[in-house]
């Protein structure tokens, strides 16, 4: 899975997962608009670090979040569910299982927003590798569509 692919899953995921929990939900300052996303990947053993990428993203409409972020490019092949998801104050934690050709991927997300902030990271296990991503964004203001 790409990284562009893996920061629009997470984001869809994460904003699904929100629409569906209404009361938990609405403790979470989620505003609308256009975000900066900056990624950082950490693998161990790799000999260099990856740098860090930065990607616009339009998050203004959670009720059709799966359209908004459906990407041609994601394996229809790979067979993903949400599991063990939970919203304390603004953090959302949940764990996304894949079986895939290669093997099962089990990935566990922790997301925190504020209004126009956000943190978090995944920890990804896919078969043979382990990596850690990190996520920091702020909205930049309305979206440009």
């Amino acid at each position: 899975m790409t990284k562009k692919t893996m920061l629009a899953l997470t984001i869809m995921l994460t904003l699904l997962f929100v629409s569906t929990q209404n009361a938990a939900a609405s403790d979470l300052k989620i505003n609308k608009g256009l975000w900066n996303i900056t990624t950082t990947m950490e693998i161990p053993g790799l000999p260099i670090a990856m740098p860090p990428t930065t990607m616009q993203e339009c998050i203004n409409d959670t009720a059709n979040m799966l359209e908004q972020f459906k990407n041609p490019q994601q394996n229809d092949q790979d067979d993903c569910s949400i599991k063990n998801q939970h919203i304390s104050g603004n953090t959302v934690t949940y764990d996304v299982v894949c079986n895939t050709p290669q093997g099962k991927s089990v990935n566990h997300a922790s997301f925190t927003y504020t209004g126009d902030n956000m943190h978090g990271s995944m920890k990804v296990n896919t078969p043979g590798q382990t990596m850690t991503i990190k996520y920091s964004g702020h909205r930049v203001g309305p979206c440009n569509r």
